[in-house]
């Protein structure tokens, strides 16, 4: 499980950075949030991430949104 992020006092501003160094697909849902968010209804369809996995902004009250991501690699077992 990776690291909870926490907003300084004040911040409305969020981005979870993605960064690869190897071959294959970073996918990523968000499990759950508050009801009333603009990013709902949760849970939400898988999304392919383009850089930055979330890029939420204007959020004003304190709130707490679960994220998964998933690494598939591309490639034949061996």
């Amino acid at each position: 499980m990776g690291n909870d992020l926490y907003g300084a006092c004040g911040q409305t501003n969020f981005e979870i950075p993605v960064v690869s160094t190897s071959t294959g697909n970073t996918t990523y849902r968000i499990v759950s949030g508050p009801a009333d968010s603009p990013l709902a209804p949760f849970p939400t369809a898988i999304s392919n991430p383009t850089g930055i996995l979330i890029a939420y902004h204007g959020y004003t009250i304190i709130s707490v949104f679960l994220i998964i991501s998933l690494r598939t690699r591309i490639g034949k077992c061996k």
